[in-house]
C-alpha cells in the first residue's frame, strides 16, 4: 500500500512541478521598503535569473508590479522576493523602465530548476522503492522515508524559489525530516544487522517533535510575516545541529566499537555524509547565517548531499570495500599541501595587489583555489600519474614499470644465463649505458648486504649473491653523461637486485629438485628418505599452520573473553554490563565463524552430509562472495561418486586449486566449470576468460598445477591443460567412474 501511496504522490508532484516551473521562470529579484516615500527599493539580483539577464540594477525603485502597487503582490509583501509577474515597472536615474516577462522559462533555468532535480528525485524514488519492495523491514522503509525527502527536497526547490507556497512548506519540510529519517535508518540498520544500539528511541523522537514545531512556526509566519525572517534563521540553526548530532553519533559509535568490520560501516558513512553536508553548511548556510553573503550557491551545495545516497547503495552492493584508511591518508596530505598553498597565495595578493577586493571576495576566491588544488591533485597526482608516466616515458625511465617489467620476464627463467642476459638488457634499456654484465669477484673486506651500490667513474657495481669465496656482482659501465646515479636509479638498483637474488635462489632449489627426483627415478625403489622427508615436512607445515591461525586468533580472543567475564562478575552497573556483553556476544561469533573456515580448510562438513554437488556450490559462493568474479556451474552425473569419499574429497580439492589459481593469477572475470558424466567417464572441464599462460612452463613454475595433475593421476584420470598468453585458460580432467563403483561404501 505504502508503494502505490508513493507512486501516487510522486507522479502528482512530477505533473505539478513540470507544469509550475515551465509557465513561471525564475524572476531572481529581492525588494525592501527603504527610501522615505515607502518605496520598495532593489536590494538583490540572483545568478541565473531573468532578472539578471536585463538592465535592472540594485537601487532602482519598484512602481508597478503586473500594473498594480507593489504592496498588492503576494511574494513581495510575504518573502520580499518579486516573483510570478508578468510585468514590472522600475524607476532607474530619474527615468522610468518596463520590462515585460515571458511565460516560459529558458532553457537555462529549466536545466537547474527542474532537469536536474528532476533526474535526482526519480533516482532516489527508484532506489528507495526497489529497495523496499525486494526485501520490505524497518530499515528499507526507513531509508525508502529518507531517499524520499531528498527527492522532494530537490524537486521542490524550484518551486519555493518562485515563492510557490506549497513547494516552500515541502521543502522546509522534506529538509528537516531528512536528517530524522536518516537517523532512524541508522538505527535500524544497525540494529538489524549487528545487534547494534546507537542512539536511543527517545532522543529520536526528541529530534522529530522539535522538526515537527519548527515546520508549524513556518507555516503559521505566512500568517504573521514579522517572524518570517527569524523563522527561516531557526530552521538553518536546527538543520545544522541535528548535521553535527549524526556526525557525533557516527563518530562516538565508531570510537566505542571493538569490531574493525563494524567500525569500517561507520568510517564510510562518516565520510560520506560529512562530504554530503559540508559544502552546504559551511560554504553556504554558515556564511549567509554570519556574513548574509554565500561562499557557494545553494544548488550547488545541494547536489552534494547525493553523496548520502550513493554511500548506502556502496554500502549494499559492494562486495569488497577500498582501503578507505589509504583515501583518506592521500586527501589529508593533499588537504595540506592544498593549504599552506593557499595561504600562500592569499597573502601575496593581500602584500602585492590593490585592496579593492572586498573580504568575501577574497574568502571565496580561496575557498574555490582550495578546493581547485584538491581535485586537481588527487585526478592528476594520485589517479592520472601513473598512466599518464607510463604513456609518455613507454616504461623507459619509469623505474616502478621497468621493476614489474623485469620480474615478469624473470618469472619463466629457469637457467642462471638468461636470467642474467634479462638483467643486463634491463639495465643498458633503463640506464642507458653501453656495456653491463654479471661477474664473480673473490671475497675482499667486509660484508656487505645484496643490492649495495658502489659508484666510481669508470664503472658502478651492484652485489647481486654471495657464492662460497665469490661475490656475484653486476658491472656496469658509466652513464652517458658521466654524472652520478641518482636516488631514484639508486633504489631501483637495490630492488632490482634483491629480485635477482629471489630469482637465482629459486633457480638453484629448482634444480636440487630435479636432482633429487632423477635419483629416485633411477634407483627404482618404492620409496625413499627423501620423498618421506619431503611428505613429513609438508605434513608438519600444516600443522604449524593451523597451530599458529587458532593460538593468534581464538586462543587469545577466547582469553581477553574469559579475563572479561572476570571483571563484568564484580561489576553492579547493569547499563555497562549490557553493553560489555554485547561485545563478548559479537567477540563469540567472530569465534565461531573462524572456527568454522579453519574445519572447513581441514575437512569440508558438507562433503559427508550432503554430497560432492553442494559442497562444490559452497565453495564456488564463496569465491564469489569475495571476488568480482562470475563463475558459471553445471554438473550432470548419475553414478554414485558420493559413495567413495576420497574420490570426492581428491575432486572438491581439484576444484580449490582451480579456483584459488584463478582467483590469484588469472584475472578472470567469467569461469565456466562442467562436472559431466560421459558414459564411464566423469569429466571436470574448466574454462576462464583470463590472462592465461604458456603451458609449456607448468612443469617449472605451478606447484598448484602440478599438485591439481598428481591428483588426478593418483585416481588413474588424465589432465589436459591449454592455455596461452591473454587466450584464457582450459583444462580437462577425466576419471574413470568403476573407481567409484568399486569403492567401499563408508
Amino acid at each position: 500500500m505504502f508503494i502505490y501511496t508513493t507512486l501516487v504522490v510522486s507522479s502528482f508532484l512530477l505533473f505539478y512541478y513540470v507544469f509550475l516551473l515551465s509557465q513561471n521562470p525564475y524572476i531572481g529579484l529581492s525588494a525592501k521598503e527603504k527610501d522615505a516615500e515607502n518605496n520598495y527599493i532593489v536590494t538583490k539580483i540572483f545568478p541565473n535569473s531573468w532578472a539578471y539577464e536585463t538592465d535592472i540594477k540594485e537601487g532602482d525603485k519598484i512602481l508597478l508590479l503586473n500594473g498594480e502597487n507593489p504592496e498588492k503582490h503576494y511574494t513581495l509583501r510575504m518573502f520580499g522576493n518579486v516573483e510570478k509577474i508578468n510585468s514590472l515597472s522600475i524607476e532607474q536615474n530619474n527615468e522610468s523602465k518596463t520590462f515585460t516577462v515571458s511565460n516560459e522559462s529558458s532553457v537555462k533555468e529549466l536545466m537547474i530548476h527542474l532537469v536536474y532535480p528532476l533526474v535526482v528525485f526519480l533516482l532516489c524514488i527508484s532506489l528507495g522503492l526497489y529497495v523496499y519492495w525486494r526485501h520490505e523491514s524497518n530499515v528499507t522503509f526507513h531509508l525508502l522515508l529518507f531517499m524520499i525527502s531528498i527527492g522532494i527536497t530537490y524537486l521542490s526547490a524550484g518551486g519555493s524559489a518562485r515563492d510557490d507556497i506549497l513547494s516552500k512548506i515541502l521543502n522546509i519540510s522534506s529538509m528537516l525530516l531528512m536528517p530524522v529519517f536518516f537517523i532512524l535508518y541508522l538505527k535500524s540498520y544497525f540494529e538489524s544487522r549487528f545487534n547494534l544500539e546507537i542512539v536511543k528511541k527517545k532522543i529520536v523522537m526528541v529530534i522529530l517533535t522539535l522538526s515537527v514545531a519548527v515546520i508549524a512556526l513556518f507555516v503559521s509566519s505566512f500568517y504573521f510575516n514579522q517572524i518570517y525572517s527569524s523563522t527561516l534563521t531557526a530552521i538553518l540553526l536546527l538543520f545544522g545541529v541535528q548535521v553535527f548530532y549524526i556526525i557525533y553519533l557516527l563518530i562516538r559509535n565508531y570510537i566505542k566499537q571493538n569490531s574493525p568490520k563494524v567500525k569500517l560501516h561507520f568510517k564510510i558513512l562518516l565520510i560520506g555524509f560529512s562530504l554530503a553536508f559540508f559544502p552546504f553548511i559551511f560554504l553556504n548556510m554558515i556564511p549567509v547565517i554570519v556574513g548574509g553573503e554565500e561562499l557557494i550557491s545553494g544548488e550547488l551545495g545541494a547536489s552534494f548531499i547525493l553523496m548520502i545516497p550513493l554511500t548506502i547503495v556502496y554500502l549494499v552492493l559492494a562486495k569488497q570495500f577500498i582501503d578507505i584508511d589509504f583515501v583518506i591518508s592521500r586527501l589529508s596530505y593533499n588537504a595540506v599541501i592544498s593549504f599552506i598553498f593557499t595561504v600562500v597565495t592569499m597573502v601575496s595578493i593581500t602584500l602585492l595587489v590593490d585592496h579593492s577586493y572586498s573580504g568575501m571576495n577574497l574568502v571565496k576566491f580561496m575557498v574555490i583555489l582550495f578546493l581547485a588544488l584538491n581535485i586537481f591533485l588527487y585526478l592528476i597526482k594520485d589517479v592520472f600519474h601513473y598512466q599518464f608516466k607510463m604513456s609518455v616515458t613507454s616504461g623507459k625511465n619509469f623505474h616502478q614499470y621497468s621493476l614489474y617489467r623485469y620480474m615478469e620476464m624473470i618469472k619463466k627463467e629457469n637457467s642462471e644465463e638468461r636470467l642474467f642476459k634479462a638483467l643486463t638488457d634491463e639495465v643498458k634499456s633503463v640506464l642507458n649505458v653501453k656495456e653491463a654484465s654479471v661477474k664473480k669477484i673473490p671475497r675482499v673486506g667486509e660484508h656487505s648486504e645484496i643490492g649495495t651500490v658502489l659508484q666510481e667513474k669508470e664503472a658502478f657495481t651492484v652485489k647481486l649473491d654471495d657464492i662460497a669465496e665469490y661475490h656475484l656482482i653486476l658491472s656496469s659501465s658509466p652513464k652517458p653523461n658521466g654524472t652520478k646515479l641518482n636516488r631514484e636509479e639508486k633504489e631501483w638498483l637495490n630492488a632490482i637486485a634483491y629480485h635477482t637474488n629471489i630469482a637465482l635462489e629459486n633457480i638453484k632449489k629448482i634444480d636440487e629438485l630435479v636432482t633429487e627426483l632423477r635419483e629416485i627415478k633411477d634407483s627404482k625403489k618404492g620409496n625413499s628418505s627423501w620423498a618421506a622427508k619431503f611428505i613429513f615436512s609438508l605434513s608438519e607445515q600444516e600443522r604449524i599452520k593451523v597451530s599458529k591461525d587458532i593460538h593468534d586468533t581464538i586462543l587469545q580472543e577466547t582469553i581477553y573473553l574469559y579475563r572479561k567475564l572476570e571483571e563484568l562478575e564484580g561489576s553492579d552497573d547493569a547499563k555497562k554490563m549490557k553493553e560489555e556483553m554485547t561485545m563478548v556476544r559479537e567477540m563469540l561469533l567472530d569465534n565461531i565463524s573462524l572456527i568454522r573456515e579453519v574445519c572447513h580448510e581441514l575437512r569440508p562438513p558438507f562433503l559427508l552430509e550432503n554430497g560432492i554437488r553442494a559442497s562444490l556450490e559452497e565453495l564456488i559462493d564463496k569465491v564469489q562472495l569475495r571476488t568480482d568474479i562470475i563463475v558459471d556451474f553445471y554438473s550432470d552425473y548419475q553414478a554414485p561418486i558420493e559413495k567413495d569419499v576420497d574420490f570426492c574429497l581428491n575432486i572438491y580439492r581439484i576444484f580449490q586449486e582451480l579456483l584459488n589459481n584463478a582467483v590469484k593469477h588469472s584475472k578472470a572475470s567469467t569461469i565456466q566449470l562442467r562436472l559431466v558424466q560421459e558414459g564411464d567417464t566423469l569429466s571436470l572441464d574448466y574454462t576462464d576468460d583470463g590472462v592465461g599462460f604458456d603451458s609449456n612452463y607448468i612443469k617449472k613454475e605451478s606447484l598448484g598445477l602440478i599438485s591439481m595433475k598428481e591428483r588426478a593421476y593418483s585416481f588413474d584420470g588424465t589432465c589436459s591443460i591449454h592455455s596461452g598468453k591473454n587466450k584464457g585458460t582450459s583444462i580437462q580432467i577425466m576419471f574413470p567412474l568403476k573407481l567409484a563403483k568399486e569403492a567401499q561404501v563408508i
